[in-house]
């Protein structure tokens, strides 16, 4: 991302689950970070609904943030 210093990103997480018969299982996870230049926290919050059931816990979203810079 070319960032010179320290800036909160906005991440969107997409879980896919396969159903059948009444059973889910975990597919996939995808994250996405953006840049703060192109999307912020506040931009996904109005393009996405938000299902209170489907929120991150604080330490899910802390492990996601280490995987995804991790991996940048």
């Amino acid at each position: 991302m070319r960032l010179t210093e320290a800036v909160d990103v906005a991440m969107h997480v997409y879980r896919l689950l396969l159903q059948k018969d009444g059973q889910a299982i975990d597919y996939a996870m995808i994250i996405e970070l953006h840049h703060p230049d192109y999307l912020t926290v506040s931009d996904l919050q109005d393009m996405y609904a938000v299902d209170a059931g489907t929120t991150l816990q604080p330490h899910q979203v802390d492990e996601l943030k280490t995987l995804s810079l991790d991996a940048a």
